[in-house]
């Protein structure tokens, strides 16, 4: 029972935060920056980042962690608008805490996000891929920025504390 309200919780939290998938998109039309449903979006060349600008802090009860700490999700997606597929995985992506420590995601919460999960894929041009990462961060810090970087040498860093229109 615990597991069926754990994935129906799930399944809501991806609806409202929007739905990763490896659609076609139109290619975007932003600046670097710009905030709207919940998410923030930047741009840089072909490509589109796309992440949370809250994430998700999860009760002990519903996603237990390590002692001490707490299990949060955040959605990226990545739209590539090249001319070429783009390599996009978990790893790429990191959150910085208030502290100035680095987490990845956790490995072992992949297999809890199941079909939303943010898969390692080649992405098409044109389509958009990604999806929710579980991370675990000690219980008294808050995100501070979300970094992106890729093999073929694309990087963002998201500032969750900037005022609208900063990076």
């Amino acid at each position: 029972m615990k597991k069926i309200l754990l994935l129906s919780f799930l399944a809501a939290a991806l609806l409202l935060g929007g739905c990763a998938s490896t659609q076609p998109q139109v290619p975007p039309h932003a600046s670097n920056r710009e905030e709207k449903s919940g998410h923030i979006k930047l741009v840089q060349g072909p490509l589109t980042l796309e992440v949370s600008q809250k994430p998700k802090y999860f009760s002990p009860e519903l996603m237990p962690a390590e002692e001490g700490k707490v299990v949060i999700g955040l959605f990226t997606a990545i739209t590539n608008d090249s001319d070429q597929d783009l390599n996009i995985k978990p790893e790429f992506v990191t959150i910085i805490t208030e502290d100035g420590k680095s987490y990845q995601y956790s490995e072992a919460r992949t297999a809890i996000t199941g079909k939303g999960a943010f898969k390692a894929m080649d992405l098409p041009p044109h389509y958009r891929g990604g999806g929710l990462l579980l991370f675990e961060i000690p219980r008294d810090q808050q995100v501070d920025k979300v970094l992106y970087e890729d093999q073929a040498g694309h990087k963002f860093t998201v500032s969750l504390q900037a005022p609208p229109g900063k990076v």
